[in-house]
C-alpha cells in the first residue's frame, strides 16, 4: 500500500492541553506537524498519523502531546466496539447482577471480549476474567 505524502500543518502550541503546555516538548515544539508512519499494534498493517489528526488530537480534543497512534483505523474501531459491548456488560451487571451471573452465553461472551481487548492494548482486566469463568462454570 502506498502511502500519500501530506502538507507539513502548523503547529499551534498554544492550544495544547496545560498538561502538555508545562512538558519540555512546549518548549522545544516544532513549527509544524509531519505525517507519522506507524505498525498497527493489532495487526501489523502499515498505518501513518498524520499531520492533520495530530493537529485535532493535541490542539482540538487536548490530548497529551506524547501520546501518538498505535492502531490503524480498522483497528481502532475494532477496540471502539468490543470496549463498548465491555461497557455494556458492565452495566448490565451493575442493573442485574443476579440475573446476570446464571446466563452462561453472556458470561461466556463477556470473557471473549475481555480476553480480545490486550490485542488492540487494553490492559487485562485478570481479575474480572477470572470471576466471570468462575461465575459461568457455577451456572453450568
Amino acid at each position: 500500500m502506498k502511502i500519500p505524502v501530506r502538507k507539513a500543518v502548523p503547529v499551534d502550541a498554544s492550544q495544547w492541553s496545560e498538561k502538555s503546555q508545562r512538558s519540555l516538548d512546549y518548549m522545544c515544539a516544532p513549527s509544524f506537524y509531519e505525517d507519522k508512519p506507524f505498525d498497527c499494534y493489532a495487526c501489523g498493517c502499515k498505518s501513518v498519523f498524520t499531520a492533520e489528526q495530530q493537529k485535532r488530537e493535541y490542539e482540538v480534543k487536548k490530548a497529551f502531546i506524547w501520546q501518538q497512534h498505535v492502531l490503524c483505523h480498522g483497528c481502532f474501531l475494532k477496540r471502539h466496539e468490543l470496549s463498548s459491548q465491555d461497557e455494556a456488560l458492565s452495566q448490565r451487571w451493575e442493573n442485574d447482577k443476579v440475573a446476570l451471573k446464571t446466563d452462561v452465553p453472556a458470561l461466556l461472551h463477556w470473557i471473549a471480549i475481555l480476553e480480545s481487548l490486550p490485542s488492540y492494548g487494553v490492559r487485562r482486566d485478570t481479575g474480572r476474567i477470572r470471576m466471570l469463568r468462575k461465575l459461568a462454570e457455577n451456572a453450568a
